[in-house]
């Protein structure tokens, strides 16, 4: 083969490999400033952090983790401390998934990321999970029958559950469901567990994004003590 024809062939798979490099780069420098700012944001508040807590997000039974075809599970990057008197916690959730290829096509990899934060009530909370709609994991509430607020707009972006439609509709008044509705696109879920209370939104857990987190969690936890 003349030497022309081999640097043709050459040349593209030396540009899937730098190609291939220079994202896995990215990702670990991505990864290396999550936990760096999580570990900065726990001396700055006088947190406890802790780099892995194993099966923390399952044991809450979230949508997030619903899914049959999730892989290594994790929760890192675990912030512990008060917010606005309450017991909090701010943590990254990693979980690969694998789907099936056809005759016609291979089976895909993505890896799903989310940031939680969960704040404690003094008291059992009445039981709520809400995700937005559209998402992978919005399906896992599709077994409970279908409950509604009766608002087209709200119910449009956020699927929501609760003990039944009269008590989601009194958790839910007009204030409320207007005050969610600002907070889709900027929050993926909020779940209450016995009297914990939690929030997620898709992407790593920023140093920048934890307090506006734990903020929005704190003015919805509020609005759940008053109607529950």
């Amino acid at each position: 083969m003349p030497p022309v024809e081999i640097l043709i062939i050459a040349l593209p798979l030396a540009t899937v490999l730098a190609l291939g490099i220079g994202s896995t780069v990215r990702i670990e420098r991505r990864r290396r400033r999550a936990t760096n700012g999580a570990r900065e944001f726990a001396t700055r508040h006088a947190w406890r952090y802790e780099e892995e807590s194993e099966g923390l997000t399952e044991s809450f039974e979230l949508p997030i983790t619903a899914s049959g075809r999730l892989r290594r599970l994790r929760s890192r990057n675990l912030l512990s401390g008060t917010y606005r008197s309450r017991a909090a916690q701010s943590w990254e959730f990693a979980a690969t998934e694998r789907t099936k290829g056809s005759s016609r096509s291979r089976g895909s990899t993505h890896v799903h990321l989310y940031h939680l934060a969960a704040l404690k009530a003094d008291r059992e909370l009445p039981a709520l999970t809400i995700t937005s709609r559209g998402g992978a994991f919005s399906r896992a509430l599709a077994g409970a029958p279908s409950q509604t607020t009766g608002d087209a707009g709200f119910d449009r972006a956020w699927g929501a559950k609760a003990q039944n439609q009269g008590v989601l509709r009194a958790l839910l008044g007009d204030g409320f469901r207007a005050r969610l509705l600002d907070f889709h696109g900027e929050l993926d879920g909020l779940a209450t567990r016995g009297s914990t209370l939690l929030l997620w939104r898709k992407g790593r857990q920023q140093a920048e994004d934890i307090e506006p987190l734990l903020e929005k969690a704190a003015e919805i936890l509020r609005h759940l003590e008053r109607r529950g």
